[in-house]
């Protein structure tokens, strides 16, 4: 499946990122918080429905709710502005799994990153190895990616038709780079604490020309997988 390369947006609420790793903030440095979060995770059509009927041959889709997104990562990566030549920052290796919930902010990291200004963040979504595999399958944290598939992308949600609910999981097994702008650029200063918040914005993904995109169809589903390189956003939080 097709996925994210990210001409996108996140508000930095992020969820869980299961890894380890916490440093002591040497000189030169100041700390960076990251969070994750759902947002819109209500999403309902913005055309109107004549007269109230669905397409011949299609079920008619009220409203879709996202409640969960996990997305397995190898490494997270800040890459300085592009007038610094350095190749960028490091601020969490993997695997780990960073998890976006409607209505919750999960801290994803609190790091020491060196001082100077940041354009993008890089997230790179990380497919298990065979080996991997045997490894991680019965992990609670990793099982889901691990088996029955490889997976890089959970999201987990309902579907709402005629007052009535159905539980979704739609998966995604790409492996690639998901580059995310800092918007505006993120100015590490040395000794403060900068706050920033990665959003999956549900109405970003599951809906198309203002229809919602119905992740039980195939060609739903298709659409979906396109969507979701501009569905992540970043933002710095105002304190």
């Amino acid at each position: 499946m097709n996925m994210f390369k990210l001409a996108a947006l996140a508000l930095i609420s992020v969820a869980t990122i299961t890894a380890c790793s916490d440093s002591t903030s040497p000189e030169g440095t100041g700390t960076v918080t990251m969070g994750a979060q759902v947002s819109n995770s209500t999403v309902v059509s913005s055309m109107k429905r004549s007269g109230g009927d669905a397409v011949q041959g299609q079920p008619t889709i009220d409203s879709i709710t996202v409640d969960r997104v996990r997305i397995l990562l190898s490494r997270l990566k800040f890459k300085r502005a592009s007038e610094d030549t350095t190749q960028g920052r490091d601020v969490k290796t993997g695997p780990a799994v960073v998890t976006f919930e409607a209505d919750t902010v999960v801290v994803v990291f609190k790091e020491a990153v060196p001082v100077g200004t940041y354009d993008r963040v890089k997230l790179e979504k990380h497919k298990f190895s065979s080996n991997e595999v045997e490894k991680y399958k019965n992990d609670p944290v990793f099982g889901d990616f691990a088996y029955p598939d490889k997976l890089t992308l959970i999201i987990d949600g309902s579907v709402w038709s005629d007052g009535e609910e159905k539980p979704f999981t739609f998966t995604d097994d790409a492996t690639e780079n998901m580059w995310i702008d800092f918007v505006p650029n993120l100015e590490v200063t040395e000794g403060q604490t900068t706050t920033v918040d990665i959003y999956f914005d549900g109405k970003l993904a599951f809906l198309g020309d203002g229809t919602l995109l119905d992740p039980f169809d195939l060609n739903g589903r298709k659409d979906i997988s396109k969507n979701l390189k501009k569905a992540f956003k970043i933002l710095k939080r105002s304190l």
